[in-house]
């Protein structure tokens, strides 16, 4: 080559890859270069527009072999398996990512994906986000493309028909046994056996962006017949048949409707026109635009027969490029029958609004990728020398509330790493799944479990700030909302869901130290605190609680992160104990043993928790921890609760939110969780140590009820910092006097870890523990009652017995009990039957007429004239309950003033003030009363009395017989002081229930019956003797005291006073009087216990609306 001119003959030729240089530098798929100044493929980072591979998690069957997926585009992932659950199932699944390449980094280059209950689009798809109106759609590929993937699929996917020769479907199982199941021999007499696209499978892919809607389709079959002119053999669309009949139909009436074209023919005789060609042509050239604009088609030249083609090569067409144009489109889906078939019309593409489609396809671009937790949102760099927090075994659990299908998969986003992506998890041997259940709870209902109920009201009660483990979800509108579908969790400790690696020792390495590796476990991640917290708001208008199957306020735990599912926690944890159902030794109640029951328990199992709450600072309400001793956090379900009782079966009603639970609230049906009465919480402190313990009854070998719950408090320690750090020293020193001291602090004085443990304490009952709180049936109790009133009887009968042997009489009088029992009992029983039965009426009208959903209804009307506005669900029943109460109010004080009247008669014709008074007098010291026994029933509640019950019961007993001897002052009559005296006779009894368990009740109704004997025996007769000889004692004080020398007139004066006064006394110690006290007394009482059953009907109408009960904690079917 010539030197001087090398450069211009190099020029000439120029290089021969210049028509490609501009692909030298083209970033992989899904990536791009964050703006201008890339050097290399290096900066190229993923758009997170599009999916470029897809590989499920979901480990397949064990007889199945993992296919590798096409990573072309359009690629869809349809064979591999879906995690199907049920409410109250968890699915947990732990992916071993500890391999994975180094360089590979989540979120920037690869992610995991759950979808629910949809397909994800295809690879390669690229789908822009929503604005405004306008629907979800993608910018790639183009409309037309994805037709070209529909029409792949019906390509590789079809399914096998038979058809007999008329064209009518026959059994699929008849054609294989007529050609001997031979695929060569398809044909066989009248039958034919061939495939087709499998259209619905096919439609069933998202491989469109947008919702589509399809028309009835049928694929199209051949027929043949012999030709009259050529004598060979047509092969034709058999439809042509069905165009024919509709063609000859209109032909029918356009001949017999006698139009202008046709006058001066004969064309039309019975309702059909004739065969004359002369009318087919004038049809054909003037009339047939007519036809084609009202069915979309032009007709045959002449009538097919319709005979079926007996050739499965020829109707399978599988070289044909577009499958999708081989089927017809109907207006209507009808069966594929012959006669049926005749009726329908073929849809017609310039009337498309006269079809109505059988079929709506959901785009792909609305299957959304659902929210995951903040672990998978960022990523934290440790010092192991990895970009991110996630090579190691990553644990994934998901807790259906509803029956879910999800698709969990892991999505490669950079194209740079096909390979180590698909040599990596291609295999889909790096995940496990295992699918909890809660089986133990109850035995007669499947995956039944225990639940916790929290209250909007105990909450604004309290001033308690809502936990931060709500189930919170993302609306569409991207504003939260109440979760619906399931949870997603990611736990620390995977030792806690995965036995496997459990009994594997199982550790990883997360960090280096000074020694080398470190092993601990994964460290705790919180979720951004505007995320979890909520305000009033978060309840909406619907509702005003809800049940949860998890722990609320305890979250970021190991093993189960922000929800501690009460199934998993008490039934899989493995530092449990979990005994196998047919090993269970349950608890029966007749056993009348103290053995403990051989079942499931959890004895100081540890969770290591961290605070999510700002426990460094201040808040507007009180936090959960600094809740004061006593105060009920949530409430647990008693019994297991259904599937079908937590799942809404109507409109109204939302998950954990239905009219079931709703009944359950304010009911002995739920158990509160309190904070213990040793240590509650304190502002400006937090527990290092929590304590749920929970007692539950094993009723039968696959059933528990849990019986009692609750939370203490330990290790206390003040959030603030020393005072050398700029701590309040009040605060300080408020909290040394409660022996808290400040948390261990760092070097700047900040708490130095936000860590708690949590103890759970979990174990059954023995039977002696739950005889003493009412766990057992009726007939346990009533033998025990019944035992308890023999033995009553024993000490009426041991008593009277003394008496009878240490009495002074020479002949002492025979036992006369039954004799009294006849006379004073039957009075009694009538009186209380004649006045109860008209009041019970009265109310049971007012609670029918004036409750919630009673029948007098008043919606519309507020409690005062300020009201204003829709009334709402809460102000609906409080507004009900207080008419009821104003309805009792008035009833009460009628049945006051009427007694009052009818005990004290008088001349109603003439003006008798001294009745007035007397009436007037009665009725201020019944409300007197009824105002103190009010007082003595809400003091009945408090812990004070259940603390110190049997001291309480004594003195109400003499406080009973102080206002006996002081009503019998201030009235001075014996018939007007009964009614009152069985008002406090009743209020007695009432009381005793208040008792905390069964041998607190029982004591203390053997202390009762105990002061009754003393009272009778020797109280009463004391206090009798007092008041009878006090006349006596104030004369002779006078006489001693007074003035010594008297007059003869004054000496007969109190000689007769002397007289006057022992006459009384003898007359009341000897006469009927004491009979008359004696009868008294015992009447009263009796009449009490008459009552007592009536009193427990009218606690149970009004079980809600007096809450008596409900604060003993007495069912309402208890009652009975």
């Amino acid at each position: 080559v010539d030197a001087k001119n090398s450069s211009a003959l190099y020029a000439l030729a120029g290089r021969l890859d210049w028509c490609e240089c501009e692909n030298i530098l083209k970033c992989p798929n899904g990536t791009a270069t964050s703006g201008v100044g890339a050097k290399g493929m290096n900066d190229c980072v993923s758009t997170n527009e599009e999916v470029i591979h897809r590989i499920s998690l979901i480990p397949p069957p064990p007889d199945e072999i993992a296919k590798p997926m096409s990573t072309g585009e359009g690629s869809i992932d349809t064979d591999s398996s879906r995690l199907v659950l049920k409410p109250f199932e968890t699915g947990i699944l732990t992916v071993d990512l500890s391999m994975l390449p180094n360089n590979i980094t989540y979120n920037d280059h690869y992610r995991i994906s759950i979808y629910d209950g949809c397909q994800p689009c295809p690879l390669r798809y690229k789908c822009n986000a929503s604005n405004g109106h306008q629907p979800k759609t993608c910018f790639n590929p183009p409309l037309e493309r994805q037709y070209e993937f529909l029409n792949g699929c019906l390509k590789k996917n079809r399914k096998m028909v038979c058809l007999r020769d008329d064209g009518t479907h026959e059994d699929i199982q008849k054609c294989y046994s007529k050609t001997n199941n031979s695929s060569s021999a398809r044909s066989s007499g009248s039958l034919l056996l061939f495939s087709e696209p499998d259209l619905e499978k096919c439609l069933s892919r998202p491989y469109f962006c947008l919702d589509t809607e399809w028309n009835y389709r049928t694929y199209r079959r051949l027929c043949q017949e012999n030709s009259a002119i050529s004598g060979e053999t047509e092969i034709y669309d058999c439809s042509l048949v069905h165009r024919w009949n509709t063609y000859a139909h209109w032909k029918n009436n356009v001949c017999c409707s006698e139009i202008s074209e046709l006058r001066g023919f004969d064309s039309c005789r019975k309702n059909e026109c004739l065969d004359d060609p002369r009318i087919e042509d004038i049809i054909r050239g003037k009339l047939i635009n007519v036809f084609e604009r009202e069915y979309g088609f032009i007709p045959p030249i002449r009538k097919p027969s319709g005979k079926l083609l007996m050739n499965a090569t020829l109707q399978e067409a599988l070289d044909h490029e577009s499958p999708l144009d081989l089927f017809h489109e109907w207006r209507e889906q009808f069966p594929e029958s012959s006669k049926l078939m005749q009726e329908v019309k073929l849809h017609h593409p310039k009337k498309p609004h006269l079809s109505h489609p059988y079929k709506i396809t959901s785009g792909c671009c609305n299957c959304k990728r659902h929210a995951m937790p903040t672990f998978f949102e960022t990523n934290n760099p440790i010092s192991s020398g990895y970009p991110d927090n996630k090579h190691g075994h990553v644990q994934i659990t998901v807790t259906a509330i509803a029956s879910i299908k999800l698709y969990v998969a892991v999505e490669l986003l950079h194209g740079a790493y096909y390979l180590d992506f698909e040599k990596y998890f291609g295999s889909r041997d790096k995940s496990t799944l295992r699918i909890h259940a809660p089986q133990k709870f109850s035995e007669h209902s499947e995956h039944a479990t225990w639940l916790t109920v929290l209250d909007k009201s105990a909450f604004e009660k309290r001033g308690l700030e809502l936990p931060l483990n709500l189930p919170v979800g993302i609306n569409e509108g991207g504003n939260k909302d109440i979760e619906d579908r399931f949870f997603v969790n990611i736990p620390r400790n995977k030792t806690i869901a995965n036995h496997i690696l459990a009994k594997e020792n199982f550790l990883e390495v997360i960090d280096y130290d000074d020694d080398g590796r470190s092993w601990l476990p994964l460290p705790a991640i919180r979720d951004p605190i505007e995320s979890i917290r909520l305000n009033e708001e978060w309840w909406g208008q619907k509702h005003d609680f809800i049940a949860l199957p998890y722990i609320p306020f305890f979250s970021n735990c190991d093993g189960y992160d922000s929800h501690v599912f009460l199934g998993r926690l008490l039934e899989d944890h493995p530092d449990c104990l979990s005994v196998p159902l047919n090993k269970v030794e349950s608890t029966n109640e007749f056993s009348f043993t103290r053995k403990e029951p051989y079942s499931d328990r959890c004895q100081d199992l540890i969770l290591q928790c961290t605070y999510e709450e700002e426990i460094r600072g201040s808040s507007e309400k009180f936090r959960w921890f600094e809740a004061s001793s006593g105060s009920k956090l949530f409430h647990i379900t008693r019994d297991a609760v259904t599937i079908a009782a937590f799942v809404p079966s109507n409109e109204v009603e939302d998950w954990g939110r239905t009219m079931f639970l709703d009944k359950m609230r304010n009911s002995y049906d739920l158990i509160p969780v309190s904070i213990g009465d040793e240590m509650g919480g304190f502002l400006n402190a937090i527990p290092r140590v929590v304590e749920l313990e929970l007692k539950y009854y094993q009723i039968s070998s696959g059933t528990k009820r849990l019986v009692e719950a609750a939370i203490y408090f330990h290790d206390l320690c003040t959030t603030q910092k020393q005072d050398y750090f700029g701590g309040s020293a009040k605060i300080l020193d408020d909290m040394k006097e409660r022996d808290i001291l400040p948390c261990e602090s760092d070097i700047n004085g900040d708490i130095k870890s936000d860590i708690y443990e949590l103890i759970i304490q979990y174990y059954p009952l023995g039977w002696f523990d739950l005889l003493n709180r009412f766990e057992f049936g009726g007939p346990v109790y009533f033998f025990f009652y019944t035992a308890i009133g023999l033995t009553i009887c024993l000490i009426g009968g041991s008593v009277y017995g003394i008496n009878r042997l240490l009495t002074k009489f020479r002949h002492p009088p025979p036992f006369q009990g039954w004799q009294l029992v006849a006379l004073v009992s039957r009075p009694q029983i009538e009186g209380v039957i004649l006045a109860v039965i008209p009041y019970m009426v009265v109310v049971s009208t007012i609670h029918t007429l004036f409750r919630h959903d009673g029948v007098l209804q008043f919606d519309s009307l507020h409690k005062n004239w300020m009201g204003s506005g829709s009334i709402g669900d809460d102000e609906e029943v409080e507004n009900a309950m207080g008419r009821m109460g104003s309805a009792f109010l008035v009833l009460g004080s009628y049945i006051t003033l009427k007694g009052s009247s009818s005990i004290i008669i008088g001349d109603e014709t003439s003006k008798n003030d001294h009745v007035v008074a007397k009436r007037a007098h009665f009725i201020w010291a019944s409300l007197c009363l009824q105002a103190m026994i009010l007082c003595l029933l809400e003091f009945s509640y408090s812990d004070s009395y259940k603390n110190d019950i049997y001291r309480y019961v004594v003195m109400f007993k003499f406080g009973q017989i102080a206002f006996d001897v002081i009503l019998s002052h201030v009235i001075r009559d014996k018939l007007l002081i009964a009614p009152l005296l069985v008002l406090i006779q009743m209020s007695e009894i009432l009381v005793t229930i208040g008792a905390r368990d069964f041998v607190e009740f029982t004591l203390s109704f053997l202390v009762k019956i105990s002061l009754i004997v003393v009272q009778r025996l020797f109280i009463y007769p004391f206090i009798h003797t007092i008041l009878t000889l006090l006349p006596r004692w104030n004369l002779l004080a006078r006489h001693s005291f007074g003035r010594k020398a008297l007059t003869r007139k004054e000496k007969k004066q109190r000689e007769a006073r002397w007289k006057k006064v022992n006459e009384n006394i003898e007359l009341q110690t000897e006469g009927v009087e004491p009979l008359v006290d004696s009868i008294t007394i015992y009447s009263v009482e009796k009449t009490g216990g008459i009552l007592l059953p009536f009193m427990c009907l009218f606690l149970m109408l009004l079980y809600r609306e007096t809450e008596i009960a409900m604060n003993y904690n007495i069912n309402q079917h208890e009652l009975l």
